[in-house]
C-alpha cells in the first residue's frame, strides 16, 4: 500500500491524497502493471517463427508521414508504398533488435 500512496501523492500533489482519488489511481496502477508484465512476458517468450504483431493504423500512418517528410524525393504512394505485412515485419525486427 505504501508504494501506491507515494504514487498517489506524486500524481495528486496532495499529502495525504484525496480518498476519492485512491480507487482511480489504484486502477491505473493495476492496469499499467498488467500491461507492462504482459509486454515483458511476450518479449521473453517470443520465438523466431512468431507472426509479427500488427501495428495500429494511427501509428502506421504517423510513421509513413514522418518517412515522407524525411525521405525527400522518394514518393511513397500506391506501388512504391510498403505493404502492411512488410511494415509489421520491420517493426518486429526493430523491436527484437535485429535491424
Amino acid at each position: 500500500e505504501e508504494p501506491l500512496l507515494k504514487v498517489a501523492v506524486a500524481v495528486t500533489g496532495q499529502d495525504p491524497p484525496p480518498d476519492e482519488r485512491l480507487p482511480l489511481i489504484r486502477r491505473l496502477f493495476f492496469e499499467a502493471y498488467t500491461l507492462s508484465a504482459a509486454e515483458m512476458k511476450s518479449r521473453l517468450e517470443a520465438r523466431e517463427d512468431d507472426k509479427p504483431k500488427r501495428m495500429p493504423l494511427p501509428e502506421r500512418e504517423a510513421r509513413r508521414r514522418e518517412q515522407q517528410s524525411r525521405l525527400q524525393g522518394l514518393d511513397l504512394v500506391e506501388e512504391t508504398e510498403p505493404s502492411h505485412a512488410l511494415v509489421d515485419k520491420v517493426g518486429q525486427m526493430f523491436e527484437i533488435g535485429r535491424a
